[in-house]
């Protein structure tokens, strides 16, 4: 499913990228800590909490306080039912089919602890670069999903090729993924 962002979206996602690379520049993680990667990271929020917004669903969108970047990042607030926390994991096309659909094995247990679930976003080449933002719009797909207990289940495998360095990752086939309807059934409390 894709989601359109506007320009002032993208910018508003460039913002916090620059909030989150602030604090976490000097800080090793799992993949590449730089400011592209947080803007990868903030556009897929942005897209993600877009599109449940507009499906009527009541949020907490975490990721936007920075003190909160520990916690999952978005929680849907259901009426009758126990919140449902989402993580967020977004990567741009040229490394989704090698690189996407990962969690690094020693992640793995850090992120049972905050969310319910992981939400996979795709953005499109060219990465937008702020300072020339040439279009009304920027299409981000989003919906595909995996629970924790599929992340357990995938192979695990080293992932990275040539200079990367190498990640020992859960890596989720494509073909695995739920999809966009079964994600709003479970956030809806249908299923």
């Amino acid at each position: 499913m894709n989601i359109a962002l506007s320009r002032q979206q993208v910018q508003e996602a460039h913002h916090l990228a620059c909030q989150s690379i602030a604090k976490w520049g000097n800080a090793r993680g799992y993949y590449n800590n730089r400011l592209r990667s947080h803007l990868i990271g903030k556009i897929g929020e942005i897209a993600t909490e877009t599109w449940l917004r507009d499906t009527g669903l009541a949020l907490t969108p975490h990721y936007r306080d920075l003190s909160k970047e520990r916690f999952c990042d978005i929680s849907v607030n259901r009426a009758n039912a126990s919140e449902v926390r989402i993580e967020v994991k977004s990567w741009s096309s040229e490394y989704w089919l090698d690189l996407g659909r990962c969690i690094a094995v020693r992640q793995y247990d850090a992120l049972c602890q905050k969310c319910d679930l992981v939400l996979w976003c795709v953005l499109p080449r060219p990465i937008p670069v702020i300072e020339t933002i040439e279009y009304d719009e920027y299409m981000v797909d989003v919906g595909r999903w995996s629970t924790l207990e599929d992340i357990k289940t995938a192979p695990q495998v080293w992932t990275g090729s040539g200079s990367m360095r190498k990640v020992y990752n859960y890596q989720l086939d494509e073909k695995s993924l739920r999809d966009s309807e079964s994600l709003l059934k479970v956030l809806k409390g249908l299923i």
